[in-house]
Protein backbone atom coordinates (compact mmCIF):
# COMPACT_ATOMS: atom_id res chain seq x y z
CA UNK A 1 0.00 0.00 0.00
CA UNK A 2 1.18 3.51 -0.78
CA UNK A 3 -0.46 6.71 0.47
CA UNK A 4 -0.05 10.30 -0.67
CA UNK A 5 -0.95 12.75 2.12
CA UNK A 6 -1.47 16.34 1.03
CA UNK A 7 -2.22 19.40 3.14
CA UNK A 8 -1.80 23.11 2.62
CA UNK A 9 -0.82 23.52 6.30
CA UNK A 10 2.79 22.50 6.92
CA UNK A 11 2.05 22.02 10.65
CA UNK A 12 -0.62 19.41 9.84
CA UNK A 13 1.80 17.64 7.50
CA UNK A 14 4.31 17.53 10.38
CA UNK A 15 1.69 16.11 12.74
CA UNK A 16 0.65 13.49 10.19
CA UNK A 17 4.28 12.52 9.61
CA UNK A 18 4.80 12.15 13.37
CA UNK A 19 1.69 9.97 13.71
CA UNK A 20 2.88 7.79 10.83
CA UNK A 21 6.28 7.44 12.49
CA UNK A 22 4.66 6.49 15.82
CA UNK A 23 2.57 3.79 14.13
CA UNK A 24 5.43 2.49 11.98
CA UNK A 25 3.94 3.32 8.58
CA UNK A 26 5.94 6.40 7.57
CA UNK A 27 7.77 4.50 4.82
CA UNK A 28 4.45 3.91 3.02
CA UNK A 29 3.40 7.57 2.93
CA UNK A 30 4.55 10.46 0.79
CA UNK A 31 3.83 13.76 2.57
CA UNK A 32 3.27 16.75 0.31
CA UNK A 33 2.85 20.35 1.46
CA UNK A 34 0.55 21.73 -1.23
CA UNK A 35 -2.98 22.71 -2.14
CA UNK A 36 -4.66 19.33 -2.68
CA UNK A 37 -7.11 20.75 -5.20
CA UNK A 38 -4.33 22.10 -7.40
CA UNK A 39 -2.33 18.90 -7.01
CA UNK A 40 -5.25 16.69 -8.05
CA UNK A 41 -6.08 18.82 -11.07
CA UNK A 42 -2.52 19.27 -12.31
CA UNK A 43 -1.07 15.86 -11.45
CA UNK A 44 -3.87 13.97 -13.20
CA UNK A 45 -3.67 16.18 -16.26
CA UNK A 46 0.09 15.57 -16.37
CA UNK A 47 -0.39 11.81 -16.18
CA UNK A 48 1.15 11.41 -12.74
CA UNK A 49 -1.94 10.26 -10.80
CA UNK A 50 -3.65 7.83 -13.16
CA UNK A 51 -3.53 4.78 -10.87
CA UNK A 52 -5.04 6.15 -7.65
CA UNK A 53 -7.36 3.65 -5.98
CA UNK A 54 -9.25 6.17 -3.82
CA UNK A 55 -9.27 9.77 -2.63
CA UNK A 56 -10.12 10.87 0.93
CA UNK A 57 -10.93 14.57 1.36
CA UNK A 58 -11.38 16.50 4.57
CA UNK A 59 -11.99 19.99 3.18
CA UNK A 60 -12.35 23.17 5.23
CA UNK A 61 -15.94 23.67 6.32
CA UNK A 62 -16.04 27.45 6.10
CA UNK A 63 -14.16 28.80 9.10
CA UNK A 64 -15.21 29.66 12.65
CA UNK A 65 -18.70 30.72 11.54
CA UNK A 66 -19.57 27.08 10.80
CA UNK A 67 -20.19 26.20 14.47
CA UNK A 68 -22.36 29.28 15.00
CA UNK A 69 -24.90 28.01 12.44
CA UNK A 70 -25.93 25.20 14.76
CA UNK A 71 -27.82 22.25 13.30
CA UNK A 72 -29.10 23.89 10.12
CA UNK A 73 -28.32 21.98 6.92
CA UNK A 74 -24.73 22.54 5.87
CA UNK A 75 -24.61 24.10 2.41
CA UNK A 76 -22.13 22.23 0.20
CA UNK A 77 -22.45 24.96 -2.43
CA UNK A 78 -21.40 27.57 0.15
CA UNK A 79 -18.16 25.86 1.19
CA UNK A 80 -15.05 28.04 0.96
CA UNK A 81 -12.59 28.35 -0.64
CA UNK A 82 -13.99 25.52 -2.82
CA UNK A 83 -17.59 24.36 -3.19
CA UNK A 84 -18.55 20.74 -2.64
CA UNK A 85 -19.00 20.31 -6.39
CA UNK A 86 -15.50 21.69 -7.12
CA UNK A 87 -13.97 19.36 -4.53
CA UNK A 88 -15.86 16.36 -5.88
CA UNK A 89 -14.92 17.14 -9.48
CA UNK A 90 -11.21 17.47 -8.59
CA UNK A 91 -11.28 14.21 -6.60
CA UNK A 92 -13.10 12.37 -9.39
CA UNK A 93 -10.50 13.46 -11.93
CA UNK A 94 -8.14 11.20 -9.96
CA UNK A 95 -10.44 8.34 -8.87
CA UNK A 96 -14.13 7.46 -8.97
CA UNK A 97 -13.72 6.11 -5.42
CA UNK A 98 -14.00 9.10 -3.10
CA UNK A 99 -14.65 9.61 0.62
CA UNK A 100 -15.43 13.11 1.93
CA UNK A 101 -15.43 14.07 5.62
CA UNK A 102 -18.05 16.79 6.21
CA UNK A 103 -20.02 18.49 9.01
CA UNK A 104 -22.68 16.48 10.82
CA UNK A 105 -25.39 18.78 9.50
CA UNK A 106 -24.69 17.94 5.85
CA UNK A 107 -28.02 16.92 4.36
CA UNK A 108 -28.54 13.66 2.52
CA UNK A 109 -30.26 15.60 -0.28
CA UNK A 110 -27.16 17.78 -0.65
CA UNK A 111 -24.95 14.70 -0.94
CA UNK A 112 -27.24 13.15 -3.56
CA UNK A 113 -27.08 16.40 -5.53
CA UNK A 114 -23.30 16.37 -5.18
CA UNK A 115 -22.91 12.94 -6.77
CA UNK A 116 -25.65 13.32 -9.38
CA UNK A 117 -23.50 14.97 -12.12
CA UNK A 118 -21.01 12.10 -11.92
CA UNK A 119 -23.50 9.24 -12.21
CA UNK A 120 -23.58 9.40 -15.99
CA UNK A 121 -20.56 11.57 -16.82
CA UNK A 122 -18.33 10.05 -19.46
CA UNK A 123 -16.05 13.08 -19.82
CA UNK A 124 -12.45 12.26 -20.61
CA UNK A 125 -11.09 14.52 -17.86
CA UNK A 126 -12.76 12.34 -15.22
CA UNK A 127 -11.34 9.10 -13.93
CA UNK A 128 -12.66 5.99 -15.73
CA UNK A 129 -16.14 4.90 -14.72
CA UNK A 130 -16.56 1.42 -13.31
CA UNK A 131 -20.28 0.95 -12.89
CA UNK A 132 -22.56 3.62 -11.47
CA UNK A 133 -21.43 6.08 -8.85
CA UNK A 134 -23.12 5.03 -5.63
CA UNK A 135 -23.35 6.84 -2.31
CA UNK A 136 -23.17 5.67 1.29
CA UNK A 137 -23.37 8.04 4.24
CA UNK A 138 -21.96 7.42 7.69
CA UNK A 139 -22.69 9.63 10.68
CA UNK A 140 -19.60 9.74 12.90
CA UNK A 141 -20.31 9.60 16.64
CA UNK A 142 -17.84 9.89 19.48
CA UNK A 143 -18.28 7.86 22.62
CA UNK A 144 -18.76 10.82 24.96
CA UNK A 145 -21.36 12.54 22.78
CA UNK A 146 -24.87 11.42 21.96
CA UNK A 147 -25.12 13.29 18.66
CA UNK A 148 -23.12 12.93 15.50
CA UNK A 149 -19.93 14.98 15.20
CA UNK A 150 -19.37 14.61 11.47
CA UNK A 151 -20.55 12.89 8.30
CA UNK A 152 -18.44 10.79 5.97
CA UNK A 153 -19.82 10.25 2.47
CA UNK A 154 -18.44 7.35 0.41
CA UNK A 155 -18.74 7.21 -3.36
CA UNK A 156 -17.97 4.55 -5.97
CA UNK A 157 -16.39 1.24 -4.95
CA UNK A 158 -15.92 2.50 -1.37
CA UNK A 159 -19.65 1.82 -0.83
Amino acid sequence: MYVIAVDIDHVKIGLARNNARVYGVEQYIEFIHANAMTLMQNAYAGGRLRCVDAVFCSPPWGGPGYAARGDEDFDLAGMKPYTGEQIMHAAMTVSRNVAVYLPRSTSLAGLVQLVHPFRTAEKTELAPVSGSTMLEVERNHFKQERKAKATTAYFGALV
